[in-house]
């Protein structure tokens, strides 16, 4: 949804502690979640090398991920703090 005689679809304002307020207009894209499936559908089918933003994760950044969410798993069934180390078994 769009604000009216506003091109922008969302609004978001920056509060400081000192009281400035700043507010930041964010125009989405046409297609599913502003446009960043299509994008991700991209990278991944279409790949072209370029990634200006810096974006896209390398095979640590995936491992790294994955193991995240195995001991976050794993800590909620032991009901106790897991250590990523813990849950790696190098063969």
């Amino acid at each position: 949804m769009g604000f009216p005689g506003s091109q922008h679809d969302t609004e978001i304002r920056l509060t400081r502690i000192n009281g400035s307020t700043t507010i930041i207009l964010i125009q989405a894209e046409k297609g599913e979640h502003g446009g960043a499936d299509q994008r991700l559908r991209d990278m991944i089918f279409r790949p072209s090398g370029a990634d200006p933003l810096q974006q896209e994760a390398g095979m640590c950044a995936g491992l790294m991920s994955a193991l995240i969410g195995i001991a976050g798993f794993t800590s909620i069934e032991r009901r106790e703090p897991v250590r990523i180390a813990d849950v790696v078994r190098w063969a």
